[in-house]
């Protein structure tokens, strides 16, 4: 295994709202050699046993639109809500391989609500179309989370 280096070009613009809301847009490219990707030795297996391969060179390219509105005083409801898109492709020396990174799109959201007490309750939602780490079999299977705290 090679070590993996990269050269990346990021930017964003970002707006500071009335109310404690914040908008975010953000894009990047990223270009990887020797790109490690760690993977089920067994596919659709659930042994544990992992083996990490290089993926000679790779691209990986992202869009996030992002909102967040944060509880004036630290007290009360707030939230926020996250789009992205990601693509990823390996061009050597397999270029009709997958990539798990290419995640194309995802959605986050979220609400939390914050008590004087410092008594917190939350919830989030996560949405992604993208290709899990492992198998593929040449599909996408979207798949969905929601988690309380």
């Amino acid at each position: 295994i090679r070590p993996q280096t990269s050269n990346m070009v990021e930017t964003s613009v970002e707006r500071q709202l009335p109310d404690n809301q914040v908008v975010k847009l953000a894009g990047y490219r990223k270009w990887n050699r020797n790109q490690l990707d760690t993977a089920l030795l067994v596919d659709g297996s659930q042994i544990g046993a992992f083996t990490t391969i290089n993926i000679e060179r790779s691209m990986v390219a992202g869009v996030e639109l992002s909102y967040d509105k944060q509880p004036r005083g630290g007290v009360g409801l707030g939230g926020y809500l996250t789009w992205s898109n990601i693509t990823a492709k390996p061009n050597q020396p397999f270029p009709d391989a997958f990539n798990d990174h290419d995640q194309r799109n995802t959605v986050a959201a979220g609400l939390t609500y914050a008590h004087a007490s410092g008594a917190t309750a939350g919830v989030n939602f996560v949405y992604g179309s993208g290709i899990f780490s492992g198998a593929f079999d040449g599909r996408r299977h979207p798949r969905k989370e929601v988690n309380l705290s």
